[in-house]
């Protein structure tokens, strides 16, 4: 299963919202930080995305620019 930017952002958001609706603190603090998670997964991935889509495709490199 390929996992995208958009559906970790979306757990994310479930997440803070099951919290926000859980009476239970532990419980609340530990989805929290679970969508806090989960977003940052989602911004590392999208950054690593781009990155692979700037880069040349491996059969223009160099192999200086390696």
């Amino acid at each position: 299963m390929s996992v995208d930017a958009s559906y970790l952002r979306e757990r994310a958001q479930h997440c803070v919202a099951l919290a926000r609706g859980c009476p239970h603190m532990p419980t609340s603090h530990a989805l929290e930080a679970l969508g806090i998670e989960l977003m940052e997964k989602a911004a590392e991935l999208e950054k690593s995305t781009a990155l692979d889509q700037s880069a040349p495709p491996t059969s223009l490199r160099t192999p200086n620019s390696q």
